[in-house]
């Protein structure tokens, strides 16, 4: 049977939900951390002559200040001048609305903070690989080992270790096995100590010293117990070595304090400071919320409007660009403050539901749900969502991501919500009163949990230990 395509025009009706270009400007602008919201005000006003960084309230527009009128030449001209007085009309409206709005009071040097704040910037850290460069250039040796030294650097992994052989290395790179050797060794007596380490025992080997006396037992333990020491079994290796328990604690500490990654302090990024978006303090027993904006410029309406409408009124097409900016300077002006309500409204919801993490710590904290929210403030659940993405919330217990105080939970023997973050924080804390002799095991954390009326499984505590990376009770036993 043959199949024929044909074409065809076809009407249909049909209904579709799409989001109005001011809809998306205002969940972006919502969803955005307070520093990308920054960065993209300042491009929003490069771009729109309409939008300007407000230093005072704008004046209120004279009402004698308007356009004189001029007769049409045609049919295109008159409905310019219909759209630009519709427009200066909207323009003076929403001008003298601004203009009664309160206004947070903001600084004049608004810019010279800025470039004051990216000129003492700090610089990128120093990498390994430049490091070691460094002091490649004040050694005196031939051009061969150099060369080789070169190559050695070059194949370093982001830990500071050599993950080659040299015997497989040597014939890739044209260089005898003896040069390899020789550049090998002079690598590993630079510093940082340990760097160019073939592998973990041989990385803790070099940072000990051959002449300490100290480090003998150290050195023993490294280069013949260190599988042993992994699995904490202390007694063994004292047997083994003929020493004392004492002695072998003395000889782990030593251990415990080198560096199994060499690299580590080298290349790394600078820090990333965390701007809250929303402060919490205690006022008269209390707990008030505001909004941290002072890194945001106040935005408005430039009052140029005036002089671009007269450079316009002739020309359709400049009066329909004029039009697209001013509306556009409206909806950024009114996503802003779009912004500012939900997450003010969402930040006093959490605290409100959470003042008991606010007087308490994290043991009081209660299990609380993104819909919880969004069903109180009679929004849709994604609304919260992108309200609290990226976002931080600076309370009197320190600087938590707003995301921190939404958790699952448990309800304890005397019916009290408690959320997984207070109990994983009261596992933490048996675990840091433990007698460190005679350790907790996950059964015994179960029956202590349970007398405080926390019926939580064995698995529970297991998997929430792993996830806090807080060692088995046989591996944080000390003898």
């Amino acid at each position: 049977m043959a199949l024929w395509l044909q074409h065809s025009l076809q009407q249909r009706q049909e209904l579709r939900l799409k989001l109005s270009p001011q809809i998306l400007m205002s969940l972006q602008y919502l969803q955005m951390p307070i520093q990308d919201l920054e960065q993209r005000l300042t491009q929003e006003v490069a771009e729109n002559p309409f939008l300007e960084i407000a230093e005072t309230p704008p004046e209120e527009p004279a009402p004698e200040e308007r356009l004189e009128e001029q007769p049409a030449a045609d049919a295109e001209e008159a409905e310019a001048r219909s759209h630009l007085d519709q427009m200066e009309s909207e323009i003076a409206e929403y001008m003298n609305r601004s203009s009664e709005a309160p206004r947070r009071a903001f600084s004049a040097d608004y810019g010279d903070a800025k470039m004051e704040a990216l000129s003492n910037a700090p610089a990128h850290g120093e990498t390994l690989q430049e490091h070691l460069q460094a002091q490649l250039g004040l050694l005196e040796i031939d051009d061969s080992i150099r060369k080789a030294l070169q190559v050695l650097l070059e194949n370093l992994d982001p830990q500071g270790y050599l993950p080659y052989n040299l015997v497989d290395l040597a014939p890739a790179t044209g260089f005898a096995l003896e040069t390899m050797e020789e550049a090998l060794r002079l690598l590993q007596s630079l510093d940082p100590p340990g760097v160019g380490a073939r592998n973990l025992r041989e990385c803790l080997l070099l940072q000990l010293d051959p002449q300490a006396p100290r480090h003998a037992l150290a050195r023993t333990i490294v280069a013949e117990h260190l599988e042993t020491l992994s699995k904490n079994q202390l007694p063994r290796i004292a047997r083994a070595t003929g020493a004392s328990l004492e002695e072998i604690n003395d000889a782990v500490d030593v251990i415990s304090r080198l560096n199994p990654r060499p690299a580590s302090a080298y290349g790394r990024e600078e820090t990333h400071y965390v701007t809250p978006d929303v402060l919490v303090e205690e006022v008269d027993g209390r707990f008030e919320v505001r909004l941290e904006h002072d890194t945001l410029p106040p935005l408005v309406v430039s009052p140029l409007y005036r002089n671009l409408l007269r450079q316009g009124r002739d020309n359709l097409a400049v009066a329909q660009m004029l039009r697209r900016k001013f509306e556009n300077a409206k909806w950024v002006v009114a996503s802003i403050e779009q912004r500012r309500m939900t997450l003010y409204n969402v930040a006093r919801a959490i605290v409100d539901a959470q003042e008991n993490f606010m007087r308490r710590g994290v043991e009081a904290l209660k299990p609380l749900r993104m819909q919880d929210v969004a069903e109180k403030l009679g929004v849709h659940v994604s609304t919260v969502g992108r309200a609290i993405s990226q976002k931080y919330l600076q309370t009197p217990r320190g600087i938590f991501s707003l995301k921190f105080f939404f958790t699952g939970g448990t309800t304890d023997d005397d019916g009290r919500r408690r959320s997984w973050r207070s109990v994983k924080d009261r596992i933490a804390n048996l675990v840091e009163s433990e007698d460190k002799r005679n350790p907790l095991s996950d059964e015994e954390i179960v029956d202590k949990l349970r007398a405080e009326g926390l019926d939580v499984a064995r698995r529970t505590i297991a998997k929430y230990r792993i996830l806090m990376k807080i060692p088995s009770s046989r591996k944080r036993k000390q003898y």
